[in-house]
C-alpha cells in the first residue's frame, strides 16, 4: 500500500529489550567498534561525518541526555512510553546526514545512519530526495516562524530551501529532520550537512575511489558547475567525477532509487578505502582541514582518540537499505511515494533488530551436502545482497531472515532493477561458496561473476516464489 507518509508513533518499540537498563563493559567497548563503523560509511559522503558518530558516542551515550525527538500529536499513554524510554537510557542511536548542493539550500543526498549498541550493527537508509511530504501544522507554524511564509506540499529536499538552512542551518532540524522522525518513527540524536566542497576535497585526498560505474554517464550544467561524462565499467574516479557520479540521475528505470543504488556502490567503495592502512594513518590531519566545510550540531573534540578503532572493525556489520516505495507522476510532479507496509518492516530491521553481530547460530564448518558429486562449502563470512525479481513482495526479506536465523549476514535486500524474471540465479565471485545456498533456492542457476561487489549476489525468480511464500 503507498501512502505519502507515516504520522504514527510507535512508543513502544523503542524499548528493545526492558531488562537492560545500561550496558556492560563488553557492550561498551563492542559499542565503540560500532560507532567507529559508522564513522566509515559516513565517510563515504564526507569523511568528516565521522566527527557527529564519534562524538556523539561520547556525548550522548555516556552522558545519556534526554532525546530530542517531540511529537506534539502523541496521546498520554505514548508520551509515558517516551518518557520512560528517556529514563531507562538510549541504545540506538541514529544521524542523519545531508549533502547539499552548491547552493547550499537543497538536500541532493539523505541518508540515516543508525548504530546500535546492543547488536553492534550499522545500518543505512537512503531516502529518495522526491519523497512527498505534506507538511503537518507544525512544521507549517515552524516555517512562517522562521521565514515569514507557509508551504502545504514539496519534496523532501525541497523543504531545507524553504526553511534557508544555507544562513541558517540549525533549521534543518525542526523542518527536515522532524519529518524524517515523523517518517521513520525514531528519533534523531545529530546531524551533519556537507557540501559538494567538502565532498570532493575528500575523494581527492584520498587519492580517489576504485568504483564499477554502472552505466555510461554524460550532462552538463554550467550554472551548477556541474559536468559529468563518465564511461561505464570499474575505473578510481577523483573529486568531480566522483561527485558526478553520485549526483547523476538521469537514465536509471527507477529514477531516484536508481542513483541511490549507484551511491551505495560507491559508498561501499569508498569506506574499504577510508579503511585502508595507507588512509588511516592521514586521518586525524584530513578531519582537521575538512571540519570547516562542514555544519553540524556537534563538536570536534575526543575525536582523535576513537580514530584507531576504526582499524578493527567488520564490514560485514554494516547493511545498505533503501525508503521502500516508488517514483510516479500520480498528481502532475513527479514525486517518490513511500510503501508503507514495506516500510513498517524496514523500521523493525533497522531500528529494532535485536539479534547480536557475531553471535548469530552457526553450522559446522565441516558441513557438506552430496548433491551431484558436488561439495558444499559452508562459508558463513561472506557478504550477501538478495533481490526479488518475482513481483511478490516481501520474499527478498524472508530470504533474509531464513538465511540470517542460519548465521549468515545479508548486507542489503532490495527489488531486482531489470525486473521480474523466471528463474533463480546466484552470483558468486568463487563459485564453490554458492552451492551452500541451493538448499534455499533449489532450482537456482550458478553464474560465476568476480566483478561482485559482495560476495554473494542472489536474484529470487518466480520459479522459487512459491517456495518461499
Amino acid at each position: 500500500m503507498i501512502r505519502n507518509r507515516a504520522y504514527v508513533y510507535l512508543g513502544g518499540l523503542f524499548f528493545m529489550d526492558q531488562n537492560k537498563k545500561g550496558l556492560t563493559k563488553n557492550q561498551q567497548k563492542k559499542l565503540l567498534k560500532t560507532f567507529g563503523i559508522s564513522a566509515g560509511i559516513t565517510l563515504a559522503v564526507c569523511l568528516v561525518a565521522i566527527i557527529g558518530v564519534v562524538i556523539a558516542y561520547n556525548k550522548i551515550i555516556l552522558q545519556k541526555p534526554a532525546s530530542t525527538f517531540q511529537n506534539e500529536e502523541l496521546s498520554e499513554e505514548e508520551q509515558q512510553k517516551e518518557d520512560d524510554r528517556k529514563g531507562r537510557g538510549e541504545i540506538n542511536k541514529t544521524i542523519a546526514v545531508f549533502g547539499v548542493d552548491k547552493d547550499e539550500t537543497r538536500t541532493d543526498v539523505i541518508i540515516v545512519v543508525n548504530f546500535n549498541s546492543i547488536t553492534n550493527k550499522v545500518k543505512v537508509i537512503n531516502i529518495p530526495r522526491d519523497t512527498k511530504v505534506i507538511w503537518t501544522e507544525r512544521q507549517r507554524s515552524k516555517l512562517k516562524q522562521l521565514v515569514g511564509y507557509e508551504w502545504d506540499i514539496s519534496k523532501l529536499n525541497e523543504m531545507s530551501a524553504y526553511a534557508d538552512i544555507k544562513n541558517n542551518p540549525g533549521n534543518i532540524r525542526d523542518i527536515t529532520i522532524n519529518e524524517i522522525e515523523n517518517i521513520l518513527t525514531v528519533p534523531i540524536d545529530n546531524y551533519v550537512i556537507v557540501n559538494i566542497e567538502a565532498f570532493n576535497k575528500i575523494v581527492d585526498a584520498i587519492d580517489g575511489v576504485e568504483v564499477d560505474v554502472p552505466q555510461r554517464m554524460y550532462y552538463n550544467d554550467n550554472s551548477q558547475d556541474l559536468h559529468i561524462d563518465l564511461q561505464p565499467g570499474l575505473q578510481t574516479v577523483y573529486g568531480k567525477d566522483a561527485e558526478g557520479l553520485v549526483r547523476y540521475r538521469y537514465g536509471y528505470a527507477e529514477g531516484d532509487v536508481g542513483r541511490i543504488k549507484t551511491q551505495q556502490i560507491f559508498l561501499q567503495a569508498f569506506a574499504k578505502k577510508v579503511m585502508s592502512p595507507a588512509i588511516m594513518n592521514n586521518l586525524p590531519s584530513i578531519i582537521t582541514s575538512l571540519f570547516t566545510y562542514v555544519k553540524t550540531d556537534v563538536s570536534l573534540t575526543e575525536i582523535f582518540s576513537y580514530l584507531s578503532l576504526l582499524k578493527e572493525f567488520d564490514l560485514n556489520n554494516l547493511e545498505f537499505h533503501t525508503l521502500p516505495g516508488e517514483g510516479a507522476s500520480y498528481e502532475g510532479p513527479a514525486y517518490f511515494y513511500i510503501d508503507q507496509e514495506q516500510l513498517d518492516d524496514l523500521v523493525k530491521d533497522v531500528f529494532y533488530d535485536t539479534t547480536i553481530a557475531g553471535e548469530e547460530p552457526t553450522s559446522s564448518p565441516e558441513a557438506t551436502e552430496d548433491s551431484d558429486s558436488t561439495e558444499i562449502i559452508i562459508d558463513q563470512d561472506v557478504s550477501i545482497e538478495v533481490y526479488n525479481a518475482t513481483g511478490v513482495r516481501g520474499l527478498a526479506g524472508t530470504l533474509k531472515d531464513t538465511l540470517k536465523k542460519k548465521g549468515y549476514n545479508v548486507a542489503r535486500i532490495d527489488n531486482y532493477s531489470d525486473g521480474d524474471i523466471e528463474e533463480s540465479t546466484i552470483y558468486a565471485k568463487d563459485k564453490t561458496k554458492a552451492n551452500q545456498f541451493l538448499e534455499y533456492l533449489e532450482d537456482a542457476t550458478i553464474v560465476e561473476d568476480s566483478s561482485l561487489e559482495s560476495d554473494i549476489k542472489i536474484v529470487i525468480g518466480k520459479n522459487s516464489a512459491s517456495a518461499l511464500q
